[in-house]
């Protein structure tokens, strides 16, 4: 997907996950520093910096859940909660190899080491 697409679908028209997120929330894909918004950016800056993704304990619906590349193959994966019940994240909407965009439990994301994230108010205001 490029930076300026209308639609979050990558060149195969396949649905990309970073891509998907970042069009629900009209954030960039391309930053005015140059830097690339991928899983692993926002993973590493919810991590480190914070300057535009902030780590959250706290589940809440409408937060992300993403983890980086490298623990289940060479790419991460990121969606958005979209059910929380006790707690606990239940439900989270994200592009899914299997089925495109579809709603599932957070399984894939906790067996990899996911945090949840939410974008900083700041970076809405660009």
């Amino acid at each position: 997907m490029t930076p300026d697409s209308p639609t979050c679908a990558d060149a195969n028209n396949g649905c990309d996950c970073s891509g998907y997120v970042l069009w629900c929330y009209s954030l960039p894909r391309e930053n005015s520093d140059g830097t690339w918004n991928n899983t692993d950016a926002i993973y590493n800056d919810a991590m480190g910096s914070q300057v535009r993704f902030v780590r959250i304990d706290t589940p809440i619906v409408g937060a992300m859940m993403v983890f980086p590349g490298g623990r289940d193959g060479p790419y991460g994966h990121i969606g958005i909660i979209a059910e929380v019940k006790n707690g606990q994240v239940t439900k989270v909407i994200h592009c899914s190899a299997a089925a495109d965009i579809a709603i599932t439990t957070p399984e894939v994301f906790f067996a990899n080491g996911a945090i949840m994230v939410k974008a900083r108010n700041t970076y809405y205001n660009r």
